[in-house]
């Protein structure tokens, strides 16, 4: 069974780039193996020690409850770290609510009754750099020196393509949605959101967009400011379609000439090509093999990259079906209805396989914000939503971790209006990078 630190030591070695030796040793409290078992804990605050205050926000960290050892000394001293870390990475909650009741799906609201604050922070990644601090005050030596520089924080942007024409499914599926937001804003008496709602709902109704240039333009964009980004691609079999894959997958068909021409100019831009596994595949192994081998054909490349579509997700089935895809990394780990730190981590890690000697040979990087978080979930003013972007990404490059932003390309046309948006997210990343705290890359 897979032992709680050496899982961390492996999974966190961005954190000691020179070796976790010295971390091996370091006396930290143990609580029982399965003090958690298969149960949702209470989640408590631990005031952190004075040299380690600004580490945790409010000078706090946030542990599972069970992981608390009994016993004399301060909460931080007696607090299991090891196993702490870990239950974040393998998404103890989530993992257990979903024994329970089923998968959720992504969406965060089906979780009830828990601290916003839970996704909020990347916790995992504060209690790394939390026992690299504690490991070089015991051994009395400098930081850096013991454990090498931390880096900058690593962000990869992704496009899921889910349009490239507006089709009737489309244009059903966000009208439809346009019209709950207007009845949801009345009802809570919100009267100028309801407006705004109605009067996106008449634009997209009326306004007749061009979703291919809005995806060529970002494509463009991107490769002007160095950024190589990750699109993916539906592969689907357009003559065995339920209603459900009908009304909710993207529509196109990659036998098009038009669409393998997008496809070799994105291609010869620098940027990846990844499966984008469709809504009913999220437990099916062989739909998405069939999906992969599909693109693999068309684009004559290896593809081992994916996110599910809708980010439909099972912790017990989902990875497992697609490392036997032949999948080798993915970026579904994410809300779809809120942005944040879906297991308050943004590190690329395997996960944590219950029960087994190892750990599940695909890499997993968070996603931490795209673009229906601040438009579709939320009645933000545009001053609000810049505000949201720069705390998420001000938390990635704080704790020098790796995670995923995602844009829908169909949303920069003007059908959405969500482009501005975007142009922040760029605008402030770029000037991240300028300022060495980030850097963009791709997943290769």
């Amino acid at each position: 069974m897979i032992n709680a630190q050496d899982y961390c030591l492996a999974q966190c070695k961005r954190y000691w780039p020179k070796g976790a030796t010295s971390l091996s040793g370091l006396s930290i409290a143990q609580s029982p193996s399965d003090c958690l078992g298969e149960t949702i804990p209470a989640l408590v605050m631990v005031t952190m020690p004075p040299w380690a205050l600004d580490l945790a926000p409010q000078g706090q960290m946030l542990i599972p409850e069970g992981l608390l050892v009994a016993g004399g000394g301060d909460p931080w001293e007696r607090v299991d770290w090891w196993q702490s870390l870990a239950w974040f990475l393998r998404g103890g909650l989530e993992a257990a609510f979903e024994r329970m009741h089923g998968p959720i799906h992504s969406y965060s609201y089906r979780l009830h009754n828990f601290p916003p604050e839970l996704w909020q922070f990347a916790w995992a990644n504060r209690m790394a750099l939390f026992l690299r601090r504690y490991a070089s005050r015991r051994a009395a030596r400098d930081e850096t020196e013991m454990f090498g520089p931390l880096p900058p924080a690593r962000l990869i942007m992704t496009h899921d393509v889910d349009a490239i024409d507006k089709t009737v499914a489309i244009t059903i599926k966000q009208s439809s949605f346009l019209f709950y937001q207007t009845i949801r804003e009345l009802l809570h008496l919100r009267f100028a959101y309801a407006w705004t709602n109605a009067q996106r709902l008449f634009s997209f109704l009326t306004l007749r967009c061009n979703y291919r240039e809005a995806l060529m333009s970002l494509c463009e964009m991107e490769t002007q400011l160095s950024i190589a980004a990750i699109y993916h691609f539906a592969a689907l079999n357009l003559k065995q379609r339920s209603l459900v894959s009908r009304l909710l997958d993207p529509s196109y068909d990659l036998l098009d000439s038009s669409v393998q021409e997008l496809l070799r100019e994105i291609t010869g831009r620098g940027h990846t090509i990844g499966l984008h596994p469709s809504f009913e595949s999220w437990n099916d192994e062989l739909t998405m093999t069939q999906q992969r081998c599909k693109l693999a054909a068309i684009t004559r490349q290896q593809i081992l990259v994916s996110r599910q579509h809708w980010l439909r997700f099972s912790w017990h089935s989902t990875w497992q079906c697609l490392v036997k895809a032949g999948i080798t990394f993915d970026s579904t780990l994410g809300f779809n209805d809120r942005p944040g730190f879906r297991v308050g981590a943004a590190l690329r890690y395997q996960p944590w396989i219950p029960g087994s000697d190892d750990s599940l040979k695909i890499d997993i990087v968070p996603l931490i914000l795209m673009d229906s978080h601040i438009f579709d979930y939320s009645s933000l003013k545009p001053e609000q939503q810049e505000s949201t972007i720069q705390s998420i990404i001000d938390e990635l490059v704080f704790v020098h971790g790796e995670a995923a932003i995602l844009w829908h390309p169909h949303t920069l046309s003007e059908d959405y209006g969500w482009s501005p948006s975007f142009l922040a997210v760029l605008k402030y990343v770029v000037s991240m990078r300028e300022q060495g705290k980030i850097e963009v890359a791709t997943s290769q």
